[in-house]
């Protein structure tokens, strides 16, 4: 037998899945679940009645535009043109022909109002082969876009996947209103990350009018309420428990408070004193 080592066979996509998730020290199916909310997206934006009138927005495009190492378990999207879209047409885009399913089932229980539509349980194919991945899809059309949208691109496997998302000064603008509506660990750890990956010139120099604007259409906080009081509020809040609460997964060690507070005290020049 020749003393060389003998070459090992490349790991399929399954086993690389499962192997890059335990490198990551993060469950199976909280790792492929960020790649599975970017193959629900593609579905989405490959309708004919929906791709062209969405960009989507929040956690799941932090994590495969942004490099962040949060684990979202939400798909959100925002209407930028036309009418509401209806729950047929999103299960229709959910359900394509062909026979690589994504999506097994979707749950019956949605709602629809002024705000959006939303999809609590989506249950779809798990990359690694095991068990299912559950993740929930809202698309919502009662705060417009301010900025026109961009073009992303992810990769899933050797397969390049291009979306329209929202700005990004504008996914740190509506983070920071996010912050202040419900002061939540993941808020926190968006914003400190965005703080890390830091914007451009430009986009610092819009992003005070885009936080005024955000807050002004919020339909959560009274009109005239104390932002900077706010502000300082969910910080008193989130520290003590920091990282306890769960919902906070992330495919790296957690930053400590210490290291996360000061990057988001350094946004609150950008936020109202007031809400308009």
């Amino acid at each position: 037998m020749s003393e060389k080592k003998q070459r090992q066979p490349a790991p399929d996509f399954r086993t690389g899945v499962r192997r890059a998730a335990d490198e990551a020290n993060v469950a199976v199916n909280d790792y492929e679940r960020a790649l599975v909310l970017g193959q629900v997206a593609e579905l989405l934006a490959a309708h004919p009645r929906i791709g062209g009138r969405i960009a989507f927005k929040g956690g799941a495009v932090m994590t495969l535009f942004d490099g962040s190492p949060r684990l979202s378990r939400d798909l959100d999207a925002v209407l930028v043109s036309g009418g509401r879209i209806t729950e047929a047409t999103v299960r229709e885009a959910l359900s394509p022909p062909g026979d690589n399913k994504v999506v097994k089932r979707v749950d019956r229980f949605v709602t629809s109002d002024n705000k959006g539509i939303r999809f609590p349980v989506v249950v779809c194919h798990p990359l690694s082969g095991q068990g299912e991945v559950h993740l929930m899809l809202s698309i919502n059309w009662s705060s417009p876009l301010l900025c026109d949208p961009e073009s992303g691109t992810f990769q899933i496997g050797k397969r390049t996947v291009s979306l329209r998302i929202m700005a990004r000064r504008e996914r740190l603008a509506e983070k920071i209103r996010a912050f202040l509506d419900r002061g939540e660990d993941r808020d926190a750890f968006d914003l400190a990350h965005y703080m890390q990956v830091g914007l451009r010139p430009d986009e610092w120099a819009a992003l005070s009018g885009l936080v005024h604007e955000k807050m002004r259409i919020d339909h959560d906080l009274p009109a005239g309420c104390d932002l900077h009081a706010l502000f300082d509020q969910r910080l008193d809040e989130i520290g003590p428990v920091w990282g306890m609460r769960g919902g906070l997964v992330l495919m790296r060690e957690k930053l400590s408070w210490n290291e996360v507070r000061p990057r988001i005290v350094a946004l609150k020049p950008h936020v109202p004193r007031s809400k308009p």
